[in-house]
C-alpha cells in the first residue's frame, strides 16, 4: 500500500469553508480544506491540509499548491468561496481546465468527484467530510488482497496437474513442482512488465491486481485446453486439439484486454489494438511452428496427454477398414512432407 502524505499549511487570508457532507450545501463549520492529489485509479498520492482560504493551485511556483506536472503549460486556478458561500475552483489565467462535465473556467467542488489542472487529478474536501468506501465494483479491489494468494495457488496446483496428466513416462514428483514453480515466474515476470505499465500510465503499479489476473488466466486457459483436448479423445478429432493455438492466441488477446482496460484503465481503441497485436502476433508465432513440425513423424503435436479409457466414444477403425485404407497411406504420408527447400539437392549423392 502507498504512503499519503499529510502536510498542513495555513494562509493568510482567513475564510470560511462550506460544510459536509456536499461542499457549498450549507456554510462552513470548519476553516480548512483538503487538497488531494490522486492517480488515474482516484488513489491518493498525497494530500495536504489548509487552514486559510483562499489559495492558487497550478504548476507554477507563484502557487500555495506547486504541481509536478509534466504539462509545460503553466496553469493556475483559484481555490475559493463564490459570493454565496459554496466552495469553488475558477481559472486565473483564462485557460479552461477540465471538470465533470468537460473544460470549465469554474467549477462548483464535490468532495466525490476530482477535476484535472495542469494534468494532475485533484480533489478537495473539508474536516466535515464523512469518508466512506465506494460501492462501485473496481477489478483493482476485487483482485487484490486474499485473492492474489487463492489465485496464485490456484495456478501453481493446475500447472502441476497438468504435467501429471502429461506425463508419459512416469518422471519424479519434484518435476510436476519445478514445473508449476516455473509457471509462477514466467506469470510474476509478466505482471512485472503490466505493473510498469500501470505506473508509467496512472502512477500506481497495482502488481498484485495483474499477478491475480494472470494467474487466474492461466486457471482458465488450463481448464479450457483439458475440455478440448478430452473432446478431441472422446470424439476422435485430433484437428480439435491441433488447432488449439486459435484458442490459444484469442484467450491471450482477452487477457491484454482485461489488463489494459480494467487495471491500467486505458481507452477503449488502445486496448482493442493491444489486444489485437498481441493475439495476432501469437497466432502467427503458433502457425508457423505447426506448420514447420507437419511432416515431422516424430513431433505429433496431438494427444500428448493421458485419459481414461473410457471416456473414449468414438469407435476405432475395423481391420478391414484399416487395411481398405492402407493403400492411401503411403500418398497421405508424402503429401503432409514439408517443401524442398531453396538450394542443392543432397538426395541425388544417396545409393539408391
Amino acid at each position: 500500500m502507498e504512503e499519503v502524505a499529510h502536510v498542513v499549511v495555513a494562509t493568510d487570508a482567513p475564510v470560511t469553508v462550506s460544510g459536509e457532507p456536499k461542499i457549498g450545501d450549507q456554510l462552513a463549520r470548519d476553516q480548512g480544506a483538503f487538497v488531494e492529489v490522486l492517480d488515474k485509479h482516484d488513489t491518493v498520492l498525497h494530500r495536504i491540509r489548509y487552514d486559510r482560504l483562499p489559495i492558487t493551485i497550478g504548476n507554477t511556483y507563484r502557487c500555495d499548491h506547486v504541481l509536478d506536472s509534466d504539462d509545460t503549460r503553466a496553469q493556475t486556478v483559484l481555490l475559493a468561496h463564490d459570493e454565496s458561500g459554496a466552495l469553488s475552483v475558477q481559472s486565473t489565467d483564462h485557460a479552461r481546465f477540465w471538470a465533470p462535465g468537460g473544460l470549465t473556467h469554474r467549477w462548483s467542488v464535490n468532495p466525490d468527484q476530482a477535476f484535472v489542472v495542469a494534468g494532475e487529478r485533484l480533489r478537495v474536501r473539508t474536516r466535515d467530510y464523512v469518508a466512506t468506501r465506494s460501492t462501485a465494483p473496481s477489478a483493482i479491489g476485487w483482485l487484490g488482497g486474499w485473492m492474489t494468494l487463492a489465485a496464485v495457488a490456484a495456478a501453481l496446483a493446475v500447472t502441476a496437474l497438468q504435467g501429471w496428466f502429461a506425463d508419459i513416462d512416469g518422471d519424479r514428483l519434484s518435476g510436476y513442482v519445478t514445473g508449476a514453480l516455473g509457471m509462477v515466474g514466467v506469470v510474476s515476470l509478466w505482471s512485472s512488465v503490466w505493473a510498469i505499465v500501470s505506473r508509467l500510465n496512472g502512477k500506481s503499479s497495482h502488481f498484485l491486481a495483474h499477478l491475480s489476473l494472470a494467474s487466474l488466466a492461466v486457471v482458465a486457459i488450463a481448464a479450457v485446453d483439458f475440455v478440448f483436448d478430452s473432446a478431441a479423445f472422446s470424439l476422435n478429432l485430433p484437428w480439435l486439439q491441433r488447432y488449439g493455438y486459435l484458442l490459444l492466441a484469442l484467450s491471450l488477446a482477452v487477457l491484454v484486454w482485461c489488463h489494459t482496460r480494467y487495471i491500467v484503465r486505458a481507452r477503449l481503441g488502445s486496448a482493442l489494438t493491444a489486444a489485437f497485436a498481441v493475439g495476432l502476433t501469437v497466432f502467427v508465432l503458433q502457425a508457423t511452428t505447426y506448420y514447420n513440425l507437419r511432416g515431422n513423424l516424430s513431433s505429433s503435436l496431438t494427444m500428448t496427454e493421458m485419459r481414461p479409457p473410457g471416456w473414449r466414444i468414438a469407435n476405432g477403425a475395423s481391420l478391414d477398414a484399416f487395411f481398405a485404407n492402407g493403400a492411401s497411406l503411403e500418398k497421405r504420408a508424402e503429401d503432409s512432407k514439408p517443401e524442398k527447400p531453396d538450394g542443392l539437392d543432397l538426395g541425388m549423392f544417396s545409393d539408391e
